[in-house]
């Protein structure tokens, strides 16, 4: 499997959603206590550091953003897909290697094949979720191929009668 792959389709669709949401939804959350738009999206690009450079032996370093603006959002995105690019391959994961991770206040010790399946994925397509469902919350016209890439719709199709 190749991670490095798998982490810039996934980012490359996180740049579509935010590239389709108005400057105006950044600031947006779900609701009060969760973060906005903006964070999900620099945290859900964040997760492909964060999981991929320990598998090579680099010291995770995360993409920095002080604004929330759509340009800065997307900056951070190009940042995060410039450094994957710039990254030593990664040929296969390993049983035998761990890597321990904080996890809000809790730790685990996962195997690489855990730690990218079971952690790094989920979270980088939690955060990217919320981009997702913040922007369509707001009537933003996304579908799911703008998620995963694949699934095509034609426009203004829905499975649900408004």
């Amino acid at each position: 499997m190749d991670i490095k792959a798998l982490f810039s389709h996934h980012l490359s669709q996180l740049q579509i959603i935010v590239e389709k949401t108005p400057e105006s939804l950044f600031e947006q959350a779900l609701c009060a206590d969760m973060l906005n738009l903006a964070m999900h999206a620099k945290i859900a690009a964040n997760f492909a550091i964060r999981g991929y450079a320990p598998l090579v032996g680099i010291e995770p370093v995360l993409v920095e953003t002080d604004s929330n603006d759509k340009a800065a959002v997307l900056a951070h995105i190009e940042q995060v897909v410039g450094w994957l690019e710039q990254a030593p391959d990664k040929e296969q994961l390993s049983a035998q290697r761990a890597h321990t991770e904080r996890l809000g206040f809790a730790t685990a010790e996962l195997a690489e094949p855990q730690f990218i399946h079971q952690l790094v994925l989920p979270n980088l397509l939690f955060h990217m979720a919320m981009v997702y469902a913040i922007a369509r919350s707001h009537e933003v016209p996304l579908s799911k191929g703008d998620f995963d890439g694949l699934h095509s719709y034609p426009a203004g199709f829905s499975f649900v009668e408004p």
